[in-house]
């Protein structure tokens, strides 16, 4: 459960000096306004000291074995994470709007944190340097990992039949259908601002390229899709299995209409009784995007969100190709507890309501211990119009060539796709965002619709609806791309163990430029090794985020977020005064693993 502190110093206190007491309460919500269930019992999690380690190795594979665990792949570690080869970088980009400098629009920094330097040599210098990065890591091969015997393959193929229909509309907005309501996706466009502000910038998504696992192939006809990995098994699922992935690959293509789009389907690897492989040098083909459906096998556990093999074999291919993973918020989905991923709920639109299973925030296994799962919403209830027209091929009797089936699609595995495709408009727009997930995961946390404002977001979940005081209200947002690239500050910092904190493990610096009354959202998030999380059952790297600022009489106030199992600290505050405010990032616990963190502050009305 995440702590929110406040401390008030009364007086002026000097630079560095702590005077006053802390006063800290445990409050019913986390810093992302969420509250704990009563029934999901997640424990208090407090700390005691500081754990210094020598820093690990980092893992690679072997391009031929099958490994039983990854927790093996942890003890296959010729890498080292304080190599004098890990280059140390530092970037920034401070976006247009009121957080610019006057006169300039746009600010990128790269290694001298005081002067800028332009677009166009900042993306030159970074292409040198991923060239380099590359280079180091190129041994480096997604792990072939066995599928556990007590797992069996989930969901199980479905025993009725899709048939062709049609939709009622329901004003210029919404269409009826079987399972409720659907928000045509243009309307959903206007409402995240993709339509206004990614598409009209000309951000569309071009070479920002998205791969998608999912269950099967998808049908002919779909714009800019590829076939990442098929096998002759990828045209023999049954129609609902294939319409679902074309459904979600086409809410990618709706979004981010130029870019292409590689389907790998899962159940290729069935046979081989391993977990599926992740596409290998995801840069050749600009992946810089992955879309991580359903896991297709359940554990033994039951329907729970457990962090396991799918998990870590995540958080290692993000850790390491630092491509931005997006997953669903489903039941018994693996790659959703992956921690370096971006997890997204689902959005009734017409109901204003989050659905989940019954089961929302996941738990490293042995530990017990809780994480919170999802960062973000999307829309789950989406009527694509262009879809309809589809070719849905004989092998249903309920359908036959050319058949229209009914344009909808439903569910967390569509909120992700949408939310996919958002993040390929916003790295085609802006390259300081590409290969920079830990980043992304910030402005995305800071840059979604406010959860204190009773528009979409803060309602139930259906599943805690019967607590009291609306104890199950949720706080985490809807993305809106115009906040993404206005009014932000964004920063990265990339490195060795050892580099870039001091001596007593903080990151420090001043945030200028703040203005009395509005609101600041800050967010930090960072990047894990799968393999040394899953060995410890418990992250490896935690990451604190103190915010010291004024109140109108000049007394300090400081804001903390300070979590001990995920990965990513927020504070959202309203400026009492214009006065600077200082940034604390505190490595509080740290047993190996590179830096790779990323931060964004957005300001608001």
């Amino acid at each position: 459960m995440k702590k929110l502190t406040a401390v008030l110093a009364v007086g002026v206190v000097a630079a560095g000096a702590y005077a006053s007491a802390e006063n800290t309460v445990t409050l019913k919500r986390d810093v992302l306004g969420r509250a704990i269930g009563a029934d999901q019992k997640q424990p208090v999690l407090l700390k005691n000291a500081t754990v210094q380690k020598t820093a690990e190795p980092l893992a690679a594979t072997s391009t031929s074995k099958v490994y039983s665990s990854m927790k093996d792949v942890y003890k296959d570690n010729p890498f080292n994470d304080d190599s004098d080869n890990i280059e140390t970088v530092y970037g920034a980009f401070v976006s247009k709007g009121m957080l610019a400098r006057p006169g300039y629009s746009e600010q990128y920094y790269l290694y001298d944190k005081g002067n800028a330097v332009s677009k166009k040599s900042y993306e030159s210098d970074v292409n040198s340097i991923e060239q380099r990065y590359r280079s180091y890591y190129r041994n480096y091969v997604a792990p072939k990992v066995a599928i556990p015997s007590s797992f069996t393959l989930y969901p199980p193929a479905p025993t009725y039949s899709v048939r062709a229909s049609n939709t009622a509309p329901y004003g210029s907005e919404y269409y009826g259908y079987h399972y409720g309501y659907y928000l045509n996706i243009e309307h959903a466009h206007a409402n995240t601002g993709v339509g206004l502000y990614a598409h009209n910038n000309a951000a569309y998504g071009y070479n920002a390229n998205v791969f998608a696992f999912d269950k099967g192939n998808t049908y002919s006809g779909l714009q800019n899709k590829m076939n990442g990995y098929t096998c002759s098994k990828s045209s023999s699922h049954d129609a609902e299995t294939r319409i679902r992935t074309t459904r979600r690959a086409g809410t990618v293509s709706h979004v981010a209409p130029e870019a292409l789009v590689y389907v790998y389907d899962e159940g290729c690897y069935e046979d081989q009784k391993r977990f599926a492989v992740l596409p290998e040098n995801p840069e050749n083909k600009n992946l810089a995007v992955g879309l991580m459906n359903a896991s297709a096998y359940k554990n033994n556990t039951g329907n729970l969100n457990i962090y396991g093999e799918e998990s870590a074999i995540l958080d290692d291919y993000i850790y390491y190709n630092r491509v931005v993973g997006v997953a669903p918020m489903e039941m018994a989905n693996n790659n959703a507890a992956a921690l370096n991923a971006i997890t997204v709920g689902a959005i009734k639109p017409m109901q204003k309501k989050v659905f989940y299973p019954s089961i929302s925030n996941p738990t490293f296994s042995a530990s017990g211990t809780n994480f919170i799962k999802p960062e973000i919403s999307g829309y789950g209830y989406l009527y694509i119009d262009q879809d309809k027209t589809y070719d849905i091929y004989s092998g249903n009797t309920n359908l036959s060539v050319g058949d229209p089936y009914v344009p909808t699609a439903y569910g967390s595995e569509v909120a992700a796709a949408y939310t996919a495709g958002l993040v390929s408009d916003l790295i085609s727009l802006n390259s300081f965002y590409r290969w920079h997930p830990e980043v992304v995961k910030a402005l995305l946390l800071t840059t979604a619709t406010d959860a204190s404002d009773a528009d979409i977001i803060k309602y139930a979940y259906e599943k805690d609806c019967r607590v009291s005081d609306h104890a199950g209200d949720i706080g985490m947002g809807l993305p809106q791309f115009d906040e993404m690239i206005t009014n932000n500050r964004s920063r990265y910092w990339m490195g060795k163990n050892s580099s870039h904190f001091s001596n007593s493990n903080t990151i420090e610096f001043t945030e200028s430029g703040i203005t009395k009354g509005r609101r600041y959202r800050i967010a930090i998030a960072w990047l894990m090794r799968g393999d040394n999380m899953i060995s410890r059952n418990t992250v490896h790297q935690d990451i604190d985020l103190k915010v010291i600022t004024k109140d109108e009489m000049g007394n300090r106030v400081e804001y903390k977020s300070e979590s001990s199992m995920n990965g990513y600290e927020m504070v959202d505050f309203e400026a009492k005064s214009s006065d600077d405010i200082q940034i604390v990032i505190k490595r509080y616990r740290n047993d190996g693993g590179r830096v790779l963190l990323g931060y964004n502050l957005h300001e608001s009305w």
